[in-house]
């Protein structure tokens, strides 16, 4: 109803039809961007560029919409963060500052595990792993 109703920061748009119900909750920070954002995050800062892919998604049955297996194809991580952001705007879940914040959220959480906690210690520090 978000989008029916407005707020402080965005007028009404009475003839909105929501693709999800509304969450019954205020306006938080959008938990799918952060998620996704943290993975895309990873993987960027693993090969440290940009990486093209194509994924299969979707599945079969009465809450499957599109029904079957679709083929996504992005450009680049960053594309699917972005689709992950508009996917929440357009269902009606959040407003964008909600989107916007997640992908802050994500990326510093990612980025503060990257510079504390997966640096390789000093050789005899720890013991050797095979992994």
């Amino acid at each position: 109803m978000a989008y029916k109703a407005g707020d402080s920061d965005h007028a009404p748009i009475p003839e909105w039809t929501l693709f999800l119900a509304t969450p019954p909750h205020a306006k938080y920070l959008s938990g799918t961007v952060s998620v996704v954002t943290a993975a895309a995050t990873v993987l960027q800062n693993f090969f440290e560029i940009e990486v093209a892919y194509s994924m299969e998604t979707g599945g079969v049955g009465p809450n499957c919409f599109p029904a079957g297996v679709v083929t996504r194809q992005h450009k680049s991580l960053s594309e699917q963060v972005k689709e992950a952001q508009l996917a929440r705007l357009y269902a009606g879940v959040h407003f964008n500052k909600s989107v916007v914040v997640a992908v802050t959220v994500g990326t510093t959480i990612v980025n503060s595990i990257d510079k504390h906690w997966l640096r390789v210690p000093p050789s005899g520090v720890l013991p050797d792993t095979p992994y």
